[in-house]
């Protein structure tokens, strides 16, 4: 096991010189590579990619609703961004030149286990970590190549997109539910915890938002 290789970082750059007609095939590009080679290290545990959401700014060329719905931050390609909806891998982003933007991590699988929703996945990997931040890493997974969707809950994504861009990239067979057995639940009429059985449902799942 290595941190993430140059390989996936420049794949991240190369957003720089992509121009609008051409960028759905870019992101098909970095999803597929980022699905296959690539995996989040925190603690012990190791995060594998399920469901990703593209978000990118450039003035005077990426603009607009499909656009400006990103967060600006200045970090460097690779790097993590936590925000008010959950975590980003970085593109190359810088704030006050207004280009910014990241790869939404809205869906991950841990020990064979799917963590459905962006703010699970946030959660999920900051528990997991110990004495270090999480970290990309190098990981083959061999899943293949991944289907697209628009992306939940972004109206520009049914009411502007004319040209039918989906920025929504995700594992396809997958079973986005999480039954949970031995879950501690407070138990009111003792005072303390009992365990229960419980599913989480993901109301936001991708195959069934396709345009």
């Amino acid at each position: 096991m290595s941190k993430i290789n140059k390989v996936f970082i420049e794949l991240l750059n190369q957003i720089q010189e992509t121009k609008k007609a051409d960028i759905q095939q870019y992101f098909e590009e970095v999803a597929e590579y980022l699905f296959n080679h690539v995996a989040i290290k925190a603690g012990d545990k190791e995060f594998t990619f399920a469901e990703i959401e593209f978000y990118y700014y450039k003035e005077n060329e990426f603009e607009g609703s499909l656009y400006n719905c990103t967060y600006p931050r200045t970090r460097h390609a690779g790097q993590f961004f936590w925000h008010y909806s959950g975590l980003d891998i970085c593109f190359e982003s810088k704030e006050e030149e207004r280009y910014f933007g990241g790869i939404l991590i809205r869906s991950l699988m841990k020990d064979g286990e799917i963590i459905a929703g962006p703010m699970r996945c946030s959660d999920e990997i900051m528990n997991c970590c110990e004495d270090s931040l999480p970290f990309l890493i190098n990981y083959d997974t061999h899943v293949g190549k991944p289907k697209s969707a628009i992306r939940y809950g972004i109206d520009a994504d049914k009411n502007d997109n004319e040209s039918n861009i989906e920025f929504c990239y995700y594992i396809p067979g997958i079973e986005w539910t999480r039954p949970r057995g031995k879950v501690l639940v407070a138990d009111k009429t003792t005072g303390g915890y009992k365990e229960k059985s419980k599913t989480d449902y993901y109301s936001a799942q991708p195959d069934k938002r396709n345009n």
